[in-house]
């Protein structure tokens, strides 16, 4: 009761209160302000008594509030609890007041006072309200008049007005968070991201990634692709500023957006905004699919301002969603392989060099390096990305064998940077090593059948980039030794050869690799055994035996680790290291029995041992002398044969066939390789070996016994069977073919050991002719098997090729003249020599270090460049001066002549010295003409293109000369070329002048040279022409833009080839004379119509930057659009004279004629996406380009193109129906031409086709843009019948009666078959007709 009635009272006081006045409510929020109360109990107090109506009183209550929210006295969690008493009242105000306050927010906003961002959350709010307000406002505006509006005008207003005026740095961030609750239209939103945009130019690095963040929660559908380009183009220039800031400094730090501001910091920056944005896509679907419809597009359309560190590390964060890495990766790929290949089209096309100007192909070999690089900066969420990346790439673009890895093809540089990221991804960032490592190993163990040679060439360099990482991470590397027996022996070999430091430091890792080598002795499978001697005796060749114990020699450092590893095992020195030799000779005694690859693996492994550790000669020579006693007749000096070859071949158990058990050619040379290096050992005063003398008397012995041998002696008859797929002659084969290989041993000793004496010379012709007799009877009857497998190899040493080469061509002592002029005299014996340098020369890329991860050459690689090189000089001047080539000349004589075989080692050299050391070309073309004949010196005091100039000009004397003489001798001064040898000229010519400077003198005196020798010279050898006119049109497209050579080509094979017409006569003269009848059909349209695609797709790749071009604003790029769009429709016009003559050309049905018909297809598809951006530009620009306009009518009045191209199609459909005809009248050989046939028929529905429709679609699209530009565009278009397909009745009954016929005479045949085919039913004569039949029918 008392409860009650004290309530009553109050409510009786509260209603007798007086209305609060606006001073007496100013009056208290002043007193709460200046004696800092709590303003929040006076504000609610006035809130709860205030009546409807008192609209000024409740403004003032929101100033008031404002200000007090923009100060820093109240704390924030009082500054929430102000808002949430305020946000209910806003629609109690009017809309007079509404819009004042809105004023006070849009001057707040310019002068920064709202910059902690708590009062501005009002703003959306108040926004709201005035949206909604039904009845007009009259409020004034910020100009001071008065105006009336609706509340969405009103609303629309003072948006626009919040957008359009200057914001204060300070309150960008709240301007964001306040948009996105405002009710912003779609128009008012793109102006918002767009202002946005703009001021984020001017701000501080360290306060984008908040902004990015609120931007990408900002934007609806539609803004997406808005937000994310302006992303990419601030981050784009930040990079740019980035790296000329650091050109400018020095690599320190730079002043960027303002001062202070470090490149770590901006990274750092770029690293926070990443990790905004790749939440933003896992968040927002609509977001993700907009972000990758932009990749996807760069991808296919190939837009180099995509191909940002952002975006690609943007992209990559998203690899790691489910279902959505295959997507990523092949994205990616194709953007690596697509920037490679551009950038082999610029180096390649002169004119796509002058318009990369307007569309930069970025490197993108920098571009992602540089994304690791970042990832130690905030940008970790990319790296998985990056790994996964890498071994894509390997997985789809790795080379099949060691020769493909020195392709300089866009695959291959995928490659390469996929290996460059993971070696330094492995250096940087520790959580991803134990990953990059499992993948690299697991991808080697795995790769029986698959060359792994890249992969181990990565972890190779790890180990000597980051050695102390590698150890650090020891237990799992250490696993890889159990498995490596599963892999080939080559691989095996080279992957212990790659960690081979970390083996030599660790003694952990020594003895549980010897254990496992060990256990694979032991083992069933051959290569397992391959690979445990190769191991054992690459541990024996690096632990090397020194004269002291602590002496140490072999150092590993690596300056990017700082870490020194000295490469020993322990502390014990000397006597560890001789220990573990000597254990590992001991296990591998028990070799010398296995099976014959195992055997070649030791002998081979045993010399290069011997060679490296010269304290384990005397035990090595031991374990050989032991085993090649078993083969040698020692003990009688004069009986002959000298050696047990029938020990060497033994019957296979599992067939009737023999095998080769002792490859004693291998044994006898690793004996005389280790004589030669015993010889140089004992000459420097290094080593005395034992053994040395006996060695010497043996391999004199066997050469002098083996000179004076008959096939007879060694159970061989000349006229025995000698094919492998008997059993006696496999025997014979085997055994002869051992003999071949120990004669050439029995030479290398001859003339490396014993010199140039007359009685040496003498035994070489006699070994040598002992050689031939074996060869020819191998040649003669050992069928196309063994021929084959006579080249496979050479036991002649490279070190013995070249000392012949010197002696033979070089040697001009006096004393050595008599003995030399018997082995010069003997042209199958220089022959021999060169044939022999030649497969050396081949094997050579094999020894050199793979160039993929760095341009480092190991000391085998160095060794080999420097034989190359001295070869070449050799060679060099032997195609200069005069020499024994005169002599050989005279002489009839088998195979190649010495000259040509000189010119095909020299082409070989520069072919393997372009490939592995292009870094040392002009070096190598300094050596070659420093000393060498005919321009000795000449190279001393020149620039690159003048040097590598001087080799081409000497080549060019040779090519002019052979062609002037018809290949009949190229005068008395020079050997006897062949016109054949002009294809090596020609490649070493166009080898080298792909490394000269296209603008360069040099390189047009080469063009204009070719040019004329193709104008003036009739040269019917079709490999030649072949040569000669592929160089001379990817020469003249390298170094000039225009096509004219082109339409001068192309009458040519008009002329020669005849028209489609036969009663037309053609008259004229050709301007090339390389063009004649032996060559057109073949060579000469082949490389003219692959040479047409190859400019269509250029021509495709300048249509993408134009259409790039035209999307962007057009204001500022007009006149480099109407540049490009010029050049663009002057190069269709020359194509389309081109295609005109060729449309006329009587081609035969055939590939020539097939590839005329695609390239048709191309050009027309390119005429017809012209037009289409030629009306996109008219309607910007309101004109038609003059050369547009010229094409187009040229096009359809003087060469009107598309009529010929029918007439061209009925001439082809012609031909190939009298072909089929004339193959239907050749009975029983009419079957396999008639499946090419039908081949023909199937590509002509999928061609044929697509030509007309591209036809049609060109002149519809010519109509349209006739029409909308008032141009009379197809005037000069005559429509033609050929076009007009009918049903000619008389031809159709034709036709169907000549089926019948054939089904009757069929049915007949087949009716005579069955009543005559009884005696040769169990041959199946019966089911040949019917499968006819059945033929005939479908």
């Amino acid at each position: 009761m008392d409860s009650s009635f004290r309530s009553q009272s109050s409510q009786r006081r509260h209603s007798q209160r007086p209305p609060l006045s606006l001073a007496e409510v100013k009056r208290q929020l002043d007193a709460a302000a200046n004696e800092k109360w709590d303003i929040i109990k006076p504000i609610r107090t006035i809130l709860k008594n205030l009546k409807e109506g008192n609209d000024d009183i409740l403004k003032e209550i929101f100033v008031f509030s404002i200000n007090q929210l923009n100060g820093d006295e109240l704390i924030n969690s009082k500054g929430r609890e102000l808002i949430g008493l305020l946000l209910p009242e806003v629609d109690k105000l009017q809309g007079s007041s509404l819009i004042e306050l809105s004023h006070s927010f849009i001057e707040g906003i310019k002068d920064g006072t709202v910059s902690n961002g708590r009062s501005i959350e009002l703003f959306p709010k108040i926004l709201s309200a005035i949206l909604n307000q039904k009845s007009t406002i009259t409020a004034q505006q910020q100009g001071g008049a008065n105006a009336t509006m609706s509340g969405r005008d009103w609303k629309c207003h003072l948006v626009n007005s919040f957008f359009s005026c200057k914001w204060s740095p300070s309150c960008v961030l709240q301007v964001v968070n306040v948009s996105r609750d405002a009710p912003l239209e779609s128009e008012e939103l793109q102006f918002l991201i767009e202002k946005l945009l703009r001021v984020m130019k001017t701000l501080p690095v360290q306060e984008l990634p908040p902004l990015i963040h609120q931007l990408l929660l900002v934007a609806k559908i539609g803004q997406y692709s808005l937000v994310l380009t302006g992303i990419k183009d601030l981050f784009n220039r930040t990079d740019k500023e980035n790296d000329e800031n650091t050109d400018q400094n020095g690599g320190g730090e730079i002043d960027l957006m303002e001062a202070g501001t470090s490149q770590a910091e901006v990274l750092r920056s770029e690293g926070t905004a990443l990790l905004h944005a790749d939440f933003a896509l896992k968040q927002n679907q609509e977001l993700s699919k907009e972000f990758w419809k932009l990749l996807k597009v760069s991808s296919s359309l190939f837009y180099p301002s995509n191909y940002t560190p952002f975006i690609l590390s943007l992209a990559l964060s998203q690899s790691n969603i489910i279902g959505l890495g295959d997507t990523v990766m092949d994205n990616l790929k194709a953007i690596i392989v697509r920037c490679f290949k551009e950038k082999e089209n610029i180096t390649n096309s002169y004119w796509m060099l002058e318009l990369s100007e307007h569309r930069a192909v970025p490197d993108i070999d920098e571009i992602f390096l540089r994304i690791v690089e970042n990832s130690v900066n905030g940008w970790d969420l990319v790296m998985q990305g990056l790994i996964n990346l890498s071994f894509s790439i390997f997985d789809s673009f790795s080379p099949k064998n060691s020769a493909a890895s020195y392709q300089n093809t866009p695959q291959m540089k995928a490659c390469i940077l996929g290996g460059n990221i993971l070696i330094k991804a492995f250096k940087s960032q520790s959580f991803v090593r134990s990953e990059v490592l499992t993948q690299l190993t697991n991808r080697i163990l795995t790769s029986s059948t698959v060359y792994a040679g890249h992969y181990i060439s990565i972890l190779a360099e790890m180990t000597r980039s980051s050695p102390q990482v590698l150890l650090d991470i020891g237990p799992q590397l250490k696993e890889v030794f159990t498995y490596i027996m599963c892999i080939p022996s080559s691989s095996a070999i080279s992957l212990i050869k790659a960690i081979l430091p970390l083996v030599q430091f660790r003694a952990s890792y020594r003895d549980s690799l010897l254990l496992t080598l060990r256990k694979s002795l032991f083992s069933k499978e051959i290569e397992a055994r391959c690979a445990a001697v190769g191991c054992s005796l690459l541990l024996a060749k690096n632990f090397k035996v020194l004269d002291s114990a602590g002496s140490q020699d072999d150092f590993s450092y690596s300056s990017q680790s700082q870490t020194l590893v000295e490469v020993h095992t322990s502390s014990g020195g000397r006597s560890s290291n001789e220990s573990i030799c000597l254990e590992i000779l001991s296990m591998l005694r028990r070799s010398f029995t296995h099976q014959e690859p195992v055997r070649l693996t030791l002998y081979e492994s045993l010399s290069s041992t011997f060679s490296s550790n010269a304290k384990l000669s005397g035990h090595i020579l031991d374990l050989l002398l032991d085993h090649f006693t078993k083969y040698y007749y020692e003990d009688d000096e004069d009986l002959l044969p000298p050696l047990k070859l029938s020990s060497c071949v033994a019957r296979n158990e599992s067939s009737d066939s023999y095998i080769k058990r002792e490859p004693l050619s291998d044994l006898l040379n690793c004996l005389q390789l280790c004589t030669k290096q015993s010889i140089e050992w004992e000459e420097k005063g290094v080593e005395q070996v034992s053994h040395l003398e006996r060695l010497k008397k043996i391999l004199r012995s066997i050469s002098r016994r083996l000179s004076t041998c008959d096939l007879d002696d060694f159970e061989l008859d000349k006229s025995g069977d000698y094919l492998m797929t008997t059993s006696v002659g496999s025997k014979n084969h085997l055994t002869a073919a051992l003999l071949l290989e120990i004669y050439e041993v029995a030479l290398d000793y001859t003339f490396s050991i014993e010199g140039v004496s007359d009685a040496s010379c003498n035994l070489l012709l006699d070994l040598f002719v002992k050689y031939q007799s074996v060869l020819d009877v191998l040649t003669e009857k050992g069928g196309s098997a063994g021929k084959k497998n006579l080249m496979r190899r050479r036991l002649l040493s490279s070190s013995t090729t070249l000392l012949f080469l010197k002696s033979l061509f070089r040697d001009t002592l006096p004393a050595h003249q008599a003995p030399l002029t018997l082995l010069r005299e003997s042209t199958n014996f220089v022959q021999y020599i060169l044939n022999a340098t030649l497969l050396n020369i081949k094997m050579s890329p094999n020894e050199a270090t793979p160039w993929c991860w760095g341009t480092r050459h190991d000391n085998s690689s160095i060794k080999n460049y420097q034989f190359l090189v001295s070869i070449a000089k050799i060679l060099y001047s032997q195609l200069e001066c005069p020499s024994i080539q005169q002599q050989a000349g005279k002489k009839k004589d088998k195979g190649k002549s010495i000259a040509s075989l000189c010119l095909e080692c020299f082409s070989e050299i520069c072919h393997v010295i372009i490939t592995c050391y292009k870094d040392n070309l002009i070096s190598f073309a300094r050596e070659i003409t420093r000393g060498g004949g005919g321009g000795a010196n000449e190279g001393d005091d020149t620039n690159d293109d003048e040097q590598l100039h001087i080799v081409i000009r000497h080549i060019q004397q040779l090519v002019a000369s052979v062609i002037v003489s018809g290949g009949r001798g190229t005068g008395s001064s020079r050997g006897v070329y062949v016109v054949k040898d002009v294809v090596f000229m020609v490649s070493v010519i166009s080898s080298l002048t792909d490394h000269l400077d296209r603008k360069s003198s040099q390189c047009l005196q080469v063009f204009e040279w070719l040019d004329d020798l193709c104008r003036q010279n009739n040269i019917d050898d079709q490999t030649v022409t072949k040569s000669l006119f592929s160089f001379l049109l990817s020469l003249q497209h390298r170094i000039n833009k225009s096509i004219k050579n082109l339409c001068k080509i192309a009458p040519d094979i008009h002329f020669i080839t005849g028209d489609i017409e036969e009663d037309v006569e053609l008259s004229g003269t050709r301007v090339y004379m390389i063009i004649n009848t032996e060559n057109v059909r073949g060579p000469i349209l082949t490389s003219f119509q692959n040479h047409l695609d190859f400019i269509l797709v250029n021509c495709e790749n300048i249509l993408n930057v134009l259409k790039l071009e035209l999307k962007n604003d057009v204001s500022d790029s007009i006149g480099t659009i109407e540049d490009i769009l010029g050049q663009f429709c002057d190069r269709l016009h020359r194509l389309a004279i081109v295609f005109t003559e060729l449309s006329q050309s009587a081609i035969p049905p055939g590939p020539p004629s097939d590839t005329l018909v695609k390239n048709l297809v191309k050009f027309y598809s390119l005429l017809s996406e012209t037009v289409k951006q030629q009306a996109v530009l008219y309607g910007k620009t309101a004109t038609l380009h003059p050369k547009f306009v010229k094409a187009a009518e040229a096009i359809g009045a003087s060469l009107t193109l598309s009529q010929k191209i029918y007439l061209f199609l009925i001439y082809w459909q012609r031909k190939q129906q009298e072909n089929m005809e004339l193959v239907q009248g050749k009975k029983g050989k009419g079957k396999g031409k008639a499946v090419v046939g039908m081949a023909q028929v199937k590509r002509e529905k999928r061609s044929i086709p697509k030509l007309i429709y591209w036809i049609e679609d060109y002149e519809k699209q010519l109509i349209q843009l006739g029409k909308k530009s008032k141009y009379k565009l197809m005037d000069s278009y005559k429509r033609s019948v050929s076009r007009d397909f009918q049903i000619k009745d008389s031809t159709l009954n034709e036709l169907l009666n000549q089926q019948e016929e054939d089904i009757e005479d069929d049915e007949e045949e087949m009716e005579v078959e069955e009543n005559g085919g009884g005696e040769d039913s169990d041959c199946g004569g019966s089911a040949a007709p019917k499968s006819k039949r059945l033929k005939r029918e479908t």
